[in-house]
């Protein structure tokens, strides 16, 4: 049965608006029952679906809402009537046992009148992550949490994105055309690569691992835009920003565990503990504390398509440690 929930609520939780308690509102209602899941789920597929729809027509926010809720289970056409486009918008396609209805409004989706082309997706926190195709064919695969901005057509000599979160790219090559990702005030710049970028709000360091290609990754003055520090990566190379002093470092990596939130895969070989643990905190987003020191533990395994329960399981047999869970805060302990 469905718990009414405020359409305006849904639409700022779906485009990051959301304050904290209004997240927790919506995905409280969301938990609520098997119907609000799939009435949600129905909802973010039209929100998805529109997000590069061009033909768009107006529609009553509030009467759309109603009928999606009761119609989740009816095929045919439906009827709307036109409005002023500066309040809501709709896409409609019918199909069989199915349709699509949309509502989508401007003061959420277009904060300010200079992004009026803009696109903004947001990854809800219990989605697995979603991948989208940007205007010039470049790929992009986004994290749990994570959100891009970015205009319906690349229309400068600068393929502009801004961004935040966790998400792995694969841009399309084009040297009259750099690829330029803003994110807080750091700058990724490429003209066709390969690499995973992430920028968590409760993270000090913003970090790059590149896979192919080349790029330039470098931090800016908010103010004046000027240059502040500066790095080209190759391909092996990470990149670390430091959001507490502005620094921009850069490192080998060998290890392909940092997409270990898209592969699935985590892979160690004779690994320090210590080091595990973190590659366990960034890929499952949880805190690990220990009340000893593991600094003399190594391990060697591989993990497929597990949860962050079942390897601690694993490490808790082969190690002969305890641990207890308190909702995303873990503690090991002997």
């Amino acid at each position: 049965m469905y718990k009414e929930l405020d359409i305006k609520l849904l639409v700022s939780y779906l485009s990051g608006n959301s304050t904290e308690n209004e997240v927790r509102d919506v995905e409280a209602w969301i938990n609520l029952s098997n119907d609000n899941r799939t009435l949600f789920n129905e909802f973010k597929q039209i929100w998805e679906v529109s997000a590069s729809n061009n033909s768009i027509e107006s529609v009553d926010l509030d009467a759309r809402w109603d009928d999606l809720k009761s119609r989740l289970n009816f095929g045919g056409d439906v009827k709307v009537s036109k409005r002023s486009t500066v309040e809501t918008f709709f896409i409609v396609s019918s199909g069989i046992a199915a349709f699509i209805a949309l509502v989508i409004s401007l003061w959420v989706v277009i904060p300010t009148p200079n992004k009026v082309n803009d696109v903004i997706i947001t990854e809800s926190s219990f989605s697995t992550g979603s991948s989208y195709i940007l205007p010039d064919g470049s790929k992009s695969f986004l994290n749990v949490g994570s959100e891009i901005i970015y205009p319906n057509h690349f229309s400068s000599d600068i393929r502009r994105v801004e961004f935040t979160g966790e998400a792995y790219f694969d841009i399309a090559h084009d040297p009259n055309h750099p690829f330029l990702i803003e994110s807080g005030n750091v700058r990724v710049k490429v003209l066709g690569t390969s690499f995973n970028l992430t920028n968590n709000p409760d993270s000090d360091e913003i970090t790059i691992f590149l896979e192919t290609g080349k790029v330039l990754f470098y931090s800016v003055d908010k103010e004046s835009n000027n240059i502040l520090d500066q790095v080209i990566l190759l391909p092996g190379e990470k990149g670390v920003y430091n959001k507490v002093d502005g620094s921009i470092s850069k490192f080998n990596f060998s290890s392909n565990n940092y997409l270990a939130w898209k592969t699935g895969t985590l892979n160690f070989v004779n690994a320090p503990l210590e080091d595990v643990i973190s590659t366990i905190e960034n890929t499952f987003q949880i805190d690990v504390k220990s009340k000893f020191s593991l600094e003399n533990f190594h391990l060697t395994a591989r993990y497929q398509n597990e949860t962050s329960e079942s390897i601690l399981q694993s490490l808790k047999v082969i190690y002969g440690f305890d641990y207890v869970v308190d909702g995303n805060n873990v503690t090991i302990k002997k």
